[in-house]
């Protein structure tokens, strides 16, 4: 018995010290931070990001997707992967096996996609930003985590982009982008080499530019486009500047920001809407352009062009009226400014890298004001920090003689009674221009359109843009050539001379040509010649005098009307206007303009295309003959596009006014019937496709050039 209990009691103590050697060792095992392996659970999330097109991509884990993950407590830990456990949506477990301690804290980066270009070194994070880019974005999500890894509930992170996205947005025009550079102002670098503190995730770059080349050159002439670029985050203290290079490989627009800018990651910057070339830029007021403008203009005092290029309007308080505030609303598709006074003004700005001396630039626009808004405004241009004018052209109040002004408004700007001011004016800059050219109307004299003084707070005091079918504005680059005569037209007219500016496309024409023609005019919808006989701003442009030629066009339907019903009013209408306009002007050479016909109203109320045409050629020359005036033969040019297989639509939607491609017509017949010869090599295109405009200056070649005695065109 003894024997027993014996071994009983040595059996006991045996167990008892093992177990105390298996505790010890075990407390040896927990303190024990050297890495092993482990299998972690871990849930990631993407976040979203912004794409190629500037919109987000919300991403999901799909069955073939990997995620990497380091184990930062490495000097240069390799990555582990693993795939979801759960695919179709933003969050998913993942079990990765890695080499970390058991029981004690690590701190580990997760990424997608697996094979992003991302290593980790020295408790950073590495990759690079191309400094040289493509236009495509390549985001790499990334999210770091401190736990212990084996634990039962694992750890949780969300990814998100390690980089900005800086979108260019090249406006709708005729050019295509090649190539656009990225340098910070104040020398921050923004690409290349890219690392991340993982302590404080902080971050550096080291190149200070990106070059973004696209691998075929972006046509912008349907619509605007965005170029992406990635960008490192930073704070640009001195802002951006943006190149942007056409097909050409010509630089055609700078972007320029000097305020602070702060890159994000994971954010998006939108450079201003005004990317692509400076000249031409072009506003155009309607309702398919409302959406470019209206929110910029009443938040923000900008204008943007809503085609061709990166010009826009302002408007700014002269010294004297500084720090009060503008009303600026838009209305049936107008801009509009209310509390204008003297020495306010209307500023365009155009954003250039440089206009060499002698650049000529065509400054072309309309404008209306109401009862109480300034009457007089000057057109100026900053030339080597002076503000100028085109001396010559300027005119004198009859109020104030020591008022000089170069445009008028009426106080009417709706309803049947407005008269809109139409403002053709060539500058040409004596000094280089950098940075941007700026063009003003200023308003001048204390009078309003009706006579009073002005008052910054009276009502009916809005100064306006007008809407389609007029144009806002037109600017377009000349260049430096000089031309080789000086001839001065007049044109009088109403909606077929203003659908599309036509007069506007005369001069660029006749400039392209080696002439200058400084054109005078005003255009009222609806208007026969009776009614332009009694229209002030008729009268005004008539009796600034020593017009060398005057285009004068008729109510669409009169010259047919005439030729069929010898209506004996039309033809002594024309003949007291053109008698009216050489009582001025003894030498000017009058010029009837022939329209065309259109199929809108039943043709006019004449049947069909050959019945108006017929009446219309005859009614014409009758008039003409009667009033001892050319005829211009627009409507023979507009028959033989018509009638022709080229698929050019000369008429506006309403099949009636003409188009830009009318427009263009009808501008060249006009030139053509001025100086007689054949266009020469470098002819202008007013903004419509090379190969359209050269046939319609084709056309228009046929019709005048050796069939001037048909038209009564004595030179």
């Amino acid at each position: 018995m003894n024997n027993i209990i014996k071994f009983y009691l040595l059996r006991g103590l045996l167990l008892f010290w093992t177990g105390i050697g298996l505790l010890a060792v075990g407390c040896s095992n927990d303190n024990d931070d050297s890495s092993r392996e482990l299998a972690s659970k871990t849930n990631l999330t993407l976040t979203e990001y912004y794409n190629e097109q500037g919109t987000i991509t919300v991403p999901a884990w799909e069955r073939n997707d990997r995620a990497g993950l380091f184990v930062t407590n490495q000097n240069a830990p390799e990555a582990v992967y693993a795939a979801p456990i759960q695919s179709g949506s933003q969050k998913s477990l993942f079990l990765f096996t890695l080499d970390a301690p058991q029981h004690a804290t690590s701190t580990v980066v997760a990424f997608w996609p697996s094979d992003a270009n991302l290593r980790c070194e020295n408790g950073t994070l590495k990759t690079v930003i191309p400094t040289m880019q493509t236009g495509f974005v390549t985001p790499i999500l990334v999210g770091k985590a401190t736990a212990q890894l084996n634990a039962y509930e694992g750890c949780s992170m969300e990814l998100k982009n390690l980089f900005c996205t800086m979108y260019i947005s090249a406006k709708k025009g005729h050019y295509s982008v090649s190539k656009v550079v990225i340098k910070a102002n104040g020398g921050e670098a923004i690409a290349g080499e890219f690392t991340v503190d993982i302590d404080d995730w902080s971050t550096s770059a080291s190149e200070q530019t990106i070059t973004v080349t696209l691998p075929t050159p972006m046509d912008c002439s349907q619509g605007t486009q965005l170029i992406p670029v990635m960008i490192a985050p930073a704070t640009l203290l001195q802002g951006y500047t943006v190149t942007i290079y056409d097909s050409k490989d010509e630089d055609i627009a700078l972007i320029k920001k000097t305020e602070p800018v702060t890159l994000e990651a994971g954010g998006k910057l939108d450079t201003d809407l005004m990317a692509g070339p400076a000249f031409p830029s072009q506003w155009i007021f309607s309702a398919s352009t409302v959406g470019q403008y209206n929110s910029s203009w009443s938040a923000s005092n900008m204008l943007p062009s809503t085609s061709g290029s990166s010009g826009y309007i302002s408007v700014v308080r002269g010294d004297a009226n500084v720090g009060r505030e503008f009303t600026r609303t838009v209305s049936s598709y107008r801009p509009s400014v209310s509390t204008m006074v003297e020495g306010d003004y209307w500023l365009y700005t155009l954003p250039i890298r440089r206009l060499e001396a002698g650049t000529a630039v065509e400054f072309d626009a309309t404008m209306a004001g109401e009862a109480n808004s300034p009457k007089y405004f000057i057109v100026e241009y900053l030339d080597g920090g002076v503000w100028k004018s085109v001396e010559e052209d300027l005119l004198t109040a009859p109020e104030d003689p020591s008022i000089r002004y170069s445009y008028k408004c009426s106080g009417v700007a709706t309803g049947t009674n407005y008269q809109h001011a139409s403002i053709m004016q060539t500058i040409r800059f004596t000094d280089p221009v950098e940075g941007a050219v700026q063009i003003r109307c200023r308003a001048v004299g204390p009078y309003t359109c009706t006579g009073g003084t002005q008052d910054i707070s009276a009502d009916d005091s809005a100064s306006q843009l007008p809407q389609f079918g007029f144009s806002g504005s037109y600017v377009q680059n000349l260049g430096t050539a000089v031309p080789g005569d000086t001839k001065k037209v007049l044109c009088l007219g109403n909606s077929f001379s203003y659908y599309s500016n036509p007069a506007w496309m005369l001069k660029e024409i006749a400039w392209n040509e080696g002439h200058y023609l400084n054109v005078k005019g005003h255009f009222k919808g609806s208007q026969n010649f009776g009614q332009q006989l009694g229209l002030s701003f008729s009268t005004d442009a008539i009796d600034i005098g020593g017009y060398d030629y005057a285009f004068i066009q008729d109510q669409s339907q009169n010259p047919a009307t005439y030729g069929r019903d010898g209506t004996a009013s039309i033809a002594a209408n024309c003949t007291a206007l053109a008698d009216k306009v050489r009582a001025k002007s003894a030498s000017c050479k009058v010029i009837l303009e022939q329209t065309w016909t259109f199929s809108a109203s039943s043709y006019g109320g004449f049947t069909d295309f050959a019945t108006f045409e017929n009446y219309n050629a005859k009614g014409a020359r009758a008039m003409a003959k009667a009033a001892g005036a050319w005829i211009s033969p627009i409507g023979e040019a507009f028959r033989i596009v018509r009638e022709g297989s080229s698929g050019i639509n000369l008429y506006h939607t309403d099949n009636k006014h003409q188009s830009v491609y009318g427009a263009y017509l009808k501008a060249c017949v006009n030139y053509l019937v001025l100086y007689g010869e054949t266009f020469g090599s470098s002819p202008a295109d007013c903004g419509i496709e090379a190969s359209k405009a050269a046939y319609l200056r084709s056309v228009a070649e046929q019709v005048v050039l050796g069939h001037e005695n048909e038209y009564l065109i004595q030179r």
